[in-house]
């Protein structure tokens, strides 16, 4: 079959199961032609790559407002390129603020838009699914309880599963794990995770340093800083230069960081979810600036951050949020579980809970089928 499919994700998480949707195409489509806005996976993949993600990833309302300059060029030359370009399929990959304007400018063009992954509107803004039930042929949904929400709506919604639990792999034993980044076998393992985002590095790297020396009194610990795909390395070393001897940064291995770690300090986001299915018992941590964090006291609807929290429907892990991300809390919370062995089992088996809500492996493929009903 031949055609032409646009395919959109605005951040690095997206754009991994972009690719992952893109190589179940091509094999339901050999001859499928797909362009795109993504990153290197994307390309790999086989995406035409109109705009580079890197330069698209923002977070938070406030923050989304510095962008609008260069939305506006990239929504302006993406509608030229729909206009200009036979397209059998349109694909969103969540980020709302970017890919439901664009919907709205391309939806009288009659190209079918499929919409994967959808955006967390249930957090923030759940009267915005009725916007989405005008200007989409079909959601297609990773969280279990999303698909009646759409249906709710009058929109055909499916629950494909979570992509993540056929991406998600970890090749290390322990041992071979602190072999290879020269680690204590004997001493326990705590990971820092600060995200991928500048601005979460900047906010929640140094409390989680800060928490270093506290912890080190009560006990003999590994500490691992997992730095997130396209992260400034010079970035991360430049706020850790104080505690560079007391830590182990590693890149491009984050599973294997994540299933060897005893505990884990991680921002909330994607790397929630990649804990939970790993097993890995984790204190999740969040900031935003001032201006961002009380416009999202004002717009969240739901009690819990972590996707981890909202799928179990109550507190599991701890989260720590805006002003009580300090080194003393975080230390706190890391101990409790450390010390705790008890509580500790409590929280994985909570987290095998949640992995088992998520479905099970092949959401690419589902995903893949459904869009191919469009063309």
């Amino acid at each position: 079959m031949n055609g032409s499919i646009l395919i959109i994700s605005g951040e690095a998480s997206g754009e991994l199961h972009g690719a992952e949707l893109v190589r179940a195409l091509r094999n339901l489509s050999p001859n499928t032609r797909f362009f795109g806005v993504g990153g290197v996976r994307m390309r790999q993949a086989g995406v035409e790559l109109l705009y580079d993600v890197d330069h698209l990833e923002v977070v938070g309302v406030w923050e989304a407002l510095h962008s609008l300059g260069y939305h506006r060029r990239l929504l302006k030359e993406l509608i030229s390129f729909v206009e200009t370009h036979p397209l059998s399929a349109i694909v969103l990959i969540d980020y709302p603020y970017f890919n439901l304007h664009f919907a709205q400018k391309v939806r009288h063009l009659r190209i079918p838009i499929i919409y994967y992954i959808g955006p967390q509107l249930w957090a923030w803004y759940p009267s915005r699914i009725k916007k989405i039930a005008r200007l989409v042929d079909k959601m297609l949904v990773i969280l279990p309880f999303e698909e009646a929400l759409y249906r709710q709506q009058e929109l055909k919604a499916e629950f494909v599963g979570h992509p993540l639990l056929e991406e998600v792999e970890a090749e290390f034993d322990r041992s071979s794990f602190c072999e290879k980044y020269h680690l204590d076998k004997e001493a326990e393992i705590v990971s820092l995770l600060p995200g991928s985002r500048q601005r979460e590095i900047k906010y929640l790297l140094p409390p989680m340093l800060q928490s270093i020396p506290i912890l080190q009194k009560a006990r003999k610990l590994n500490f691992v800083i997992s730095l997130a795909e396209r992260v400034d390395r010079r970035l991360v070393e430049r706020i850790a230069r104080p505690y560079l001897l007391q830590i182990t940064l590693v890149e491009k291995d984050t599973y294997n960081v994540i299933k060897n770690s005893d505990l884990m300090v991680v921002s909330s986001g994607t790397a929630t979810l990649e804990a939970a299915i790993l097993g890995t018992p984790m204190v999740v941590v969040y900031k935003l600036t001032l201006p961002g964090y009380l416009l999202a006291k004002l717009l969240i609807k739901v009690k819990h951050i972590s996707l981890v929290n909202i799928l179990a429907g109550r507190e599991v892990v701890k989260e720590l949020l805006q002003f009580k991300v300090t080194a003393k809390n975080i230390a706190d919370e890391v101990l409790k579980l450390l010390q705790n062995p008890t509580v500790k089992e409590g929280v994985k088996k909570e987290l095998l809970r949640v992995k088992k809500k998520l479905g099970t492996p092949g959401a690419s493929h589902r995903a893949a089928r459904a869009v191919m009903q469009f063309i």
